[in-house]
């Protein structure tokens, strides 16, 4: 097993916000976790486990992802396929109101319309019932995407093309709340 991909930003109080990508049955599976100051994780997302077989899966099938350097800040940058389509996406430290934040940003290349795009993720940790937690916010509308149950999805729109083969966007930003 290869080593993780890595990409974390730290806040002005010492919390950190890190993702960690890993290579897994031929993807690279990652997971999003908030961490105190001293290394214990408060809160931690990991993406939705997907099969080879699916041609849509819940989150976007990277197979090739490399760790580069853009205007001097460290950002990931990968591509894959499920189907007849193809993924891209661009990770990249960020803050949402002070506070550490990445941005994920990812496209899907489709000769079909879509019968699902997004990414989603699966609480697997959090650590107390008053500890920060994580947030998604849709870049577009910086509105937070909630979610009732430890499921969370930022959801691109099918509909929004009509003319294929298309490109469709989405992207959003984890933060500490």
């Amino acid at each position: 097993m290869s080593s993780p991909l890595l990409l974390s930003v730290v806040g002005g109080d010492g919390t950190t916000i890190a993702t960690s990508f890993q290579f897994v049955a031929g993807r690279f599976r990652h997971s999003i976790s908030l961490n105190h100051p001293d290394g214990g994780i408060v809160d931690r997302w990991d993406d939705e486990a997907q099969s080879d077989n699916d041609d849509w899966p819940a989150s976007p099938p990277i197979q090739q992802l490399s760790l580069e350097s853009i205007h001097g800040a460290p950002t990931l940058l990968g591509v894959g396929q499920a189907g007849k389509s193809h993924w891209s996406i661009s990770v990249e430290s960020s803050t949402l109101d002070s506070k550490p934040a990445l941005k994920f940003d990812l496209a899907c290349r489709c000769r079909a319309q879509p019968f699902w795009l997004g990414s989603t993720y699966q609480r697997s940790h959090i650590m107390g019932d008053k500890a920060p937690i994580l947030r998604m916010i849709n870049v577009a509308s910086l509105k937070p995407i909630v979610s009732e149950t430890l499921a969370i999805s930022c959801v691109c729109d099918p509909a929004a093309i009509t003319k294929y083969p298309g490109t469709f966007r989405w992207s959003y930003l984890i933060a500490a709340g």
